[in-house]
């Protein structure tokens, strides 16, 4: 009789713990497009052999004329008892200096059914270029994956602190900027000489886009010294104008 009991209480624990299944996600994955070169994926929550995300660099770039695009995420999620996962989105947002903004998030799909209650969640449909009309600077991308479950929602976020990669646009010049310069300003012995007034911001690049100076300063009728540490062609961006000259 104490036997039969014992294999009654047995059957009903696992029955109890069965019942109380869980899930959460074992491996995640960011996915980049640099330049066109085609999708990248990035380890998160994986140790593989891809390229990993957390602390990468991802290059210099010029924000007027080259790309990064946050094409897609993937996620692979377990369960178990009567645990379900229901869908996935991956997060991310840039900045500059302090962490902050509002995340972006693309919704990841049911991709496979992996068996023993692992699936695959995934989309490489993100066709945003992240860097577009970004400001000389450095930034960060931060990234995080959240799965839906009927036993709430279950991250991917290196522990709460998001994974992050960076990158430094050096120019933002496009092509339109250089085709379409304007000459209203001019340089004579060193001097840039315009006719825009008040603050001026100021940057001279060199004619494959990289940044040569910045200065800010006010509008002067006896020009400004621009120093520049060779002689050359240049395109000289002054607020919004963008004018060619020879130094």
């Amino acid at each position: 009789m104490k036997k039969f009991y014992f294999l009654v209480l047995t059957i009903l624990s696992i029955g109890f713990f069965k019942a109380q299944g869980d899930a959460g996600i074992f491996e995640s994955y960011a996915i980049l497009n640099i330049n066109g070169a085609g999708n990248v994926y990035y380890d998160l929550q994986a140790t593989t052999g891809n390229p990993d995300f957390q602390g990468a660099d991802l290059g210099t770039f010029n924000s007027g004329t080259e790309s990064l695009v946050f094409a897609g995420g993937e996620v692979k999620t377990w369960k178990n008892g009567d645990a379900d996962v229901t869908g996935s989105k991956m997060f991310y947002r840039i900045s500059s200096g302090t962490p902050s903004g509002v995340f972006q998030n693309l919704t990841l799909g049911f991709q496979q059914d992996l068996g023993f209650g692992d699936q695959k969640w995934g989309t490489v449909s993100g066709s945003q270029n992240i860097i577009q009309g970004l400001p000389i600077g450095t930034y960060m991308i931060e990234v995080y994956s959240v799965a839906y479950t009927n036993k709430g929602e279950k991250y991917s976020s290196n522990s709460g602190a998001n994974y992050r990669a960076y990158f430094t646009i050096s120019s933002s010049l496009s092509v339109g900027d250089i085709s379409n310069a304007k000459t209203k300003s001019f340089v004579s012995e060193g001097k840039l000489y315009t006719s825009q007034k008040g603050n001026l911001d100021i940057q001279v690049y060199d004619f494959s886009g990289k940044l040569v100076k910045k200065l800010n300063t006010n509008s002067s009728s006896n020009g400004l010294e621009l120093n520049l540490p060779k002689k050359g062609n240049y395109l000289v961006k002054v607020n919004n104008e963008v004018v060619k000259i020879a130094y």
